[in-house]
């Protein structure tokens, strides 16, 4: 774990999967505008593959999928459906819900301005390829929630980016599901990671807090550089 001298804060914080709840029945019961949702299984860039909220459901028309235009906001991949990532979109998600699988099929970015959420399913940020293995990267500004689910990476020679570049504090909720294999976390500069009283463990990659980077805690082990000790658990350096 590598760290460049952080600020390590810590102190008691309470009712952050509360309010993971509240953020994610809000999103199911209201919609708005520019959310989209999978209406079948398949790649990120077909229209067949999702439907768009404007002032009601409707299918994506030609050319249309989450990210390839401005204004996009959440969106749900839904239980049962299981979408292949396979573009790097041109603007970023206003939020993201996993429900189901979601799996990279090459090196391609995906930037989220608000919250990521992980309920079920597996969420795949690295692959095989055919000829080289694939690294990909998620970028997010808001809240990250694991509340079940899978996250994790099935490359030989790769690993899965997982990238904190808010403005400000953003939380760090585990209440459930694994990370596993080798998913490197960064925090970078001007984030200050609120892990609350969670744990992120699991991963064999390693975790950056970059200089001008915060990191806060409730463990009373605040974090460790080794070991299964404090907020901070993975085993890659």
């Amino acid at each position: 774990m590598k760290l460049w001298k952080p600020v390590i804060k810590k102190y008691i914080c309470t009712g952050l999967f509360t309010l993971a709840l509240v953020i994610i029945s809000s999103r199911t019961f209201s919609q708005t505008n520019g959310d989209y949702r999978t209406r079948n299984s398949g790649n990120w860039n077909s229209r067949n593959t999702w439907q768009v909220y404007n002032n009601g459901w409707v299918n994506c028309s030609w050319g249309d999928y989450p990210g390839v235009s401005s204004g996009t906001g959440t969106v749900t991949i839904r239980a049962s459906h299981d979408v292949t990532f396979n573009t790097s979109p041109s603007n970023a998600l206003g939020a993201l819900i996993i429900e189901s699988d979601l799996t990279y099929n090459g090196s391609y970015t995906l930037n989220i301005d608000g919250d990521f959420t992980i309920t079920a399913g597996t969420f795949t940020i690295s692959s095989r390829g055919w000829f080289w293995d694939n690294r990909g990267t998620l970028n997010i500004e808001g809240n990250f929630s694991i509340l079940g689910g899978t996250i994790t990476e099935t490359a030989d020679s790769e690993y899965g980016n997982i990238i904190f570049n808010g403005n400000g504090t953003q939380a760090f909720v585990k209440t459930g599901g694994t990370i596993s294999n080798n998913i490197r976390f960064t925090v970078n500069a001007g984030s200050n990671l609120d892990m609350g009283s969670y744990v992120l463990d699991g991963s064999s990659g390693s975790f950056t807090l970059s200089s001008g980077a915060t990191l806060t805690t409730a463990s009373t082990e605040g974090i460790s550089s080794s070991g299964p000790t404090g907020s901070i658990q993975v085993t890659g350096t």
